[in-house]
């Protein structure tokens, strides 16, 4: 079990990691982020971990149960969160309601939705 106590320490660690200049500047190696992707679908990770690897992305984790994205998140630490909006358990905003208090200031998530 993950010792949420650390939060404060976490998320400083995390803050002096990353800052907005990290993510806006021009020097910055996009491929080497690592990349957690959170989604109920088995087919959508497949798919979307497949874009991203042709694009040139190898440190991808994938996550299909959103009750485990803020211990995967303590332990992998990623540089973006791609997460789905509805999954069960909790939907994509509890997911970011949960982590916000472990996230950076600036940390980039990407949430997506297929709706029928």
């Amino acid at each position: 079990m993950m010792d949420v106590g650390r939060d404060e320490r976490d998320r400083k660690n995390l803050n002096e990691r990353r800052s907005r200049q990290a993510y806006a500047g021009t020097g910055m190696e996009l491929t080497g982020l690592k990349i957690l992707l959170v989604d109920d679908e088995e087919t959508v990770l497949v798919i979307l971990k497949g874009i991203l690897q042709r694009a040139g992305y190898t440190r991808i984790v994938t996550l299909d149960d959103s009750r485990h994205v803020l211990e995967a998140f303590m332990e992998e630490r990623p540089d973006l969160l791609v997460l789905d909006h509805h999954m069960p358990h909790k939907d994509g905003l509890e997911v970011i309601e949960e982590l916000r208090p472990y996230l950076p200031d600036y940390f980039p998530i990407l949430m997506l939705t297929g709706d029928e």
